[in-house]
Parts: structure tokens; sequence; C-alpha cells
């Protein structure tokens, strides 16, 4: 298995936090992440189901109406049929990020417990050098928290937890294309620069067919809602000139 974008990061940020004496990621005065073990397969258990129901949806679709070219069912129920798979398809991915939510929510260390007054955002996690590339299982999925009172954001995954604060950020911009739309984010993490692109998940019906036909308009309205809570700017582009040097480790 090929070694996680973000695997440096988080040793260093285990290092960062016993040299504080820190229990908690959200305690950290500069950007980090760690670990969660279990994670992985967690995301497995997650993604196979909805995988599977997309399946079942085309083979449902497309064995409707090879049955009304047959004759077995009339053009009314092979339509009823096409239009509750579509409709399953549209709902899916808010059922599944509503459930993932909750059995992060179990997480007694985790920020869904913790920070239950944040806004926040389902997404899913890319290596942003891999992003373009097609993949089964992207990197990591869950919950993003908007923290504009500390200039942060804090990201429950499944396999990783983050804090990214805006001292940090390199530049947050829009990415969008086929069956993608979501923020580029480039960032430092516990001195190692970590390229990453939050995706839109969760969608309702609406945010689904806006997604699927105009994956840009989603991007845009993610890339701001990430400059609006880490630097108070109402732009889908930002990008800062230069971080300061990293804090010392102690």
């Amino acid at each position: 298995m090929n070694r996680d974008f973000r695997a440096d990061a988080a040793e260093a940020t285990l290092s960062k936090l016993a040299s504080v004496g820190g229990s908690s990621l959200a305690d950290l005065d500069e950007s980090g992440c760690v670990l969660i073990p279990g994670g992985t397969r967690l995301r497995y258990l997650t993604e196979v189901p909805g995988f599977l129901t997309i399946i079942g949806c085309w083979i449902l679709l497309l064995g409707s109406w090879v049955l009304m070219f047959s004759g077995v069912i009339s053009q009314r129920q092979a339509i009823a049929i096409t239009l509750a798979g579509f409709a399953v398809s549209l709902v899916f991915r808010k059922v599944r990020s509503v459930v993932l939510k909750s059995i992060l929510s179990g997480r007694g260390d985790g920020f869904v417990k913790n920070f239950p007054e944040l806004p926040s955002r389902a997404v899913a996690i890319e290596d942003g050098k891999t992003v373009q590339k097609v993949k089964f299982l992207t990197e990591d999925e869950g919950v993003c928290f908007l923290h504009a009172q500390r200039q942060r954001v804090l990201i429950e995954g499944c396999s990783f937890r983050h804090v990214i604060y805006a001292k940090d950020v390199f530049s947050v911009e829009p990415i969008s294309g086929y069956a993608l739309s979501g923020a580029r984010l480039i960032c430092r993490m516990a001195g190692h620069q970590i390229d990453m692109v939050l995706k839109t998940s969760g969608h309702g019906p609406l945010a689904s067919l806006t997604q699927a036909f105009a994956p840009a308009a989603g991007a845009e309205g993610l890339a701001t809602v990430l400059n609006r809570t880490l630097f108070g700017s109402e732009v889908a582009s930002y990008r800062q000139s230069a971080l300061p040097p990293p804090l010392p480790r102690g």
C-alpha cells in the first residue's frame, strides 16, 4: 500500500504534541494532523455500500428498459423505475454523509463530538498531486468544521484528523472538472508542505445536480467558504506571498 501523503506531517505532529504535553490536536497553535487507527477500514465500510448502490441503480435502469423493449413491462413502469433509480442516486450521498457523521461523533476525542456548535461541511480529501487520477477510493472523507473566530478549519476524517490555521496556508483556490468540485489548499503542517484538495461531499438532490452540470459553481462556493473562515475574505482564490517562519519545536 502506498504511503499516505500526510504521513510525514502526522508523525511530526505527534512529536510536537509530545513536546508540548498536549493531548488534543485542537490545542496546537500550528497546523497539523494525526493518523486515526482503524480509519482506512472505516473508509471502505462507508464507500463500498455507496459504490454498490450506484451500480445497482444502473443495473436497475438498464434492466427496466430491456424488459420494456422485450414486452415484459410497460413503458409507464419502465419510466417509474427509471425515476426511482434516479431519485436514489441523488439522495444516497446525503444519507451516507449523515450516517458517517453519526459514526464519527462516537469518537470521544473527535471534533464532531467536541465542536458541535461550529458550522460544518461534509468533505472528501484527496492528494492534490493525484486528484486528477481516477480512484476507487479517495484518500479520506469526513467533516470540516469552520472556526472563523480562530481563523482555522478542523477536519475529522475517517483516517486522519486535521487542524489548519490561516497563518500556515499558502493558497486556497477552486478546482473543478468532470466529477470534480472542490478547493485546493496548500499549507504547512508540522513543518511539512501539504497539497490537498477538499471536495464537496454529502450532497442533497439539488447540490448533486449542480455538481453534475456545473461543478465550477460548487468549487467556487467551497473555496469561498474556506477563505472567509481563514482570512475573512469573500473571494474564491487567495494566496499569501510568504508565511512566517515555523514555530520552534520546543
